[in-house]
């Protein structure tokens, strides 16, 4: 979706957590396990140039999918 001041886009990230991640206080560690979970981009956009770029993940299933 996108508009004059800027765009979202939404999409899926799935890999392999390959080392240690320190997540919230919480160390996951490596499981060989695929995972997958939503992330939404919102981008501020000015005369045709990126400004500001923020990212949204879905935690509960980050979390859900590395635990």
């Amino acid at each position: 979706m996108a508009h004059d001041g800027g765009c979202v886009c939404r999409s899926i990230l799935t890999g392999t957590l390959a080392k240690l991640w320190n997540l919230g206080g919480t160390v996951v560690e490596p499981r060989g396990q695929r995972v997958s979970f939503g992330i939404l981009d919102v981008m501020t956009c000015r005369e045709g140039l990126i400004v500001r770029k923020e990212v949204w993940l879905d935690g509960r299933a980050m979390t859900a999918a590395l635990m």
